[in-house]
C-alpha cells in the first residue's frame, strides 16, 4: 500500500489568517490519506499556503537545523487537534486520536491510547501501518503561529 500523504487547507476569512504585529497566525484543516502511516509523522508543507487573496504566506524562517533551511516557511508553533463530531453538534465527540507537531523536523504525529487488542504498553502510542477510516475521516484542525517578515 503506498504512503499516506498529508495536505493542508487554510479556513476562509475571516478565520483564516490573523496578522498581528510580529506574528501570522494561520487556522485550517490538514486532511490525510488512506496508505501507511509514513515513519516520522507526516512532513508538513508550508510552503503553498495561502490566505483568501490567494497570498502566499511570508514568515521569517528560523533555526538552522529546521526544514526552513531549504527556504520554506517554518511554524513557531503547530496546535493540532481532532474536530470532528464534537459534542454539541450531535456527534460522539472527537475522534480519540492525538495529534501533536514536533517542532524540530515540523511533522505531524498521530497517537493512540493502548487497548486491549494492542500489545504495545503505555499511555500513547505513535500508530503504524495501514491508517484507518477513522483518522482518514477525521477532521483535524490547526493553529500555526509564524514571525512576519514584512
Amino acid at each position: 500500500m503506498a504512503v499516506s500523504t498529508a495536505t493542508i487547507t487554510v479556513f476562509g476569512y475571516p478565520k483564516g489568517f490573523d496578522n498581528t504585529q510580529r506574528n501570522v497566525v494561520v487556522r485550517g484543516t490538514i486532511a490525510v490519506t488512506f496508505g501507511t502511516y509514513p515513519p516520522g509523522g507526516y512532513p508538513l508543507n508550508w510552503n503553498n499556503v495561502t490566505n483568501v487573496n490567494g497570498e502566499l504566506l511570508e514568515s521569517i524562517p528560523i533555526g538552522t537545523t529546521s526544514p526552513t533551511s531549504t527556504g520554506s516557511p517554518f511554524p513557531i508553533d503547530v496546535d493540532v487537534r481532532s474536530a470532528a463530531n464534537r459534542p454539541g453538534t450531535g456527534g460522539t465527540g472527537p475522534s480519540g486520536y492525538i495529534y501533536l507537531w514536533d517542532n524540530i523536523l515540523g511533522n505531524l504525529h498521530i497517537f493512540e491510547s493502548a487497548n486491549g487488542s494492542s500489545n504495545n504498553s503505555g499511555p500513547l502510542i505513535e500508530i503504524g501501518g495501514n491508517l484507518d477510516a477513522n483518522i482518514v475521516n477525521d477532521t483535524i484542525q490547526f493553529r500555526a503561529y509564524f514571525t512576519r517578515n514584512n
